[in-house]
């Protein structure tokens, strides 16, 4: 088993500057606080077997910094494609999580599969 984590939309991952967005409502005036892409990161994971073959009824376990965003994702309909070293352009099932930034601080992400897992390590201002 081979898990891959990527950043399915560029500008929505893990490469960018990451703030925390603690309150929804502003206290002093009452109005909603605006959601940005910095307040959050989107990641895909591409699960394969022993063969190399992308799998999309895998079970993936993610467990997170913020006990509240823990999940259980139970295979995929997702697919993205990516462009293989020989120019050739394949499409492959990807599983996606969504990971909010509640507060300041490092923020780990655990993708498992079986006794696989991946993790990413993110840091929120």
């Amino acid at each position: 088993m081979k898990l891959e984590i990527f950043d399915p939309v560029a500008s929505k991952g893990r490469d960018k500057h990451h703030q925390s967005r603690p309150e929804l409502i502003c206290k002093s005036c009452g109005q909603e606080l605006p959601y940005l892409d910095s307040h959050y990161v989107e990641l895909g994971l591409i699960v394969c077997d022993d063969e190399g073959n992308a799998v999309r009824d895998a079970v993936v376990e993610v467990t997170t910094t913020d006990k509240d965003q823990k999940a259980t994702l139970n295979g995929t309909g997702l697919v993205h494609t990516f462009k293989r070293p020989d120019d050739i352009k394949e499409r492959l099932p990807y599983y996606a999580f969504h990971y909010d930034f509640k507060k300041k601080g490092n923020h780990k992400i655990t993708l498992t599969v079986g006794d696989v897992s991946e993790v990413v390590e993110l840091t929120a201002v």
